[in-house]
């Protein structure tokens, strides 16, 4: 064996550790591995690689400073928002008023209609209420033997009964 193998062959058993009977401890988050495949993934494959709890660390460390970062700009653009001397608060604002004005206008020209309905409704059942009106008189002016076969024959009894009283009175 050549000196330079015999170099090469202690350098590589002075970086291989023979397992401790407890298994290996990281000193920086205090986890043990007992397994040497579990430890070399965590302690890495060189004795110059950083533990992967410090590298998780600083990726977990990077998502959480992102989070903060997106939090801030959010609260910045509600502020925005919410500042009324900034343009994208006026605009807001009046299409939050023309809005409301549609809306209104939608909701009136709605009542003006049902008003409408309502006058077209009374006004037909002031029609009815002239026309039930005249066929009483007509009725009335009847003798009393046609009124209540005209009463039967429409089936109205009240009407009927009422001529009945009439001529209990009479």
């Amino acid at each position: 064996m050549s000196d330079l193998s015999k170099l090469a062959a202690s350098l590589t058993e002075a970086q291989t550790y023979e397992k401790p009977p407890h298994g290996w401890t990281c000193f920086h988050c205090g986890e043990t591995f007992t397994t040497p495949g579990s430890a070399r993934y965590h302690f890495g494959f060189d004795p110059s690689s950083d533990p992967a709890c410090r590298i998780k660390l600083g990726a977990e460390r990077g998502l959480v400073m992102a989070l903060r970062k997106a939090e801030a700009d959010l609260e910045e653009m509600r502020r925005l928002l919410h500042d009324e001397s900034c343009e994208a608060y006026r605009l807001y604002a009046s299409q939050t008023t023309r809005h409301n004005a549609q809306i209104m206008a939608a909701e009136e020209a709605g009542y003006e209609r049902g008003l409408a309905d309502g006058r077209a409704h009374h006004q037909a059942d002031d029609a009815t209420v002239e026309r039930v009106n005249r066929l009483i008189a007509e009725l009335e002016s009847l003798p009393d033997e046609f009124r209540l076969v005209v009463a039967l024959s429409s089936g109205g009894r009240k009407l009927a009964a009422a001529i009945a009283a009439m001529r209990e009175e009479g």
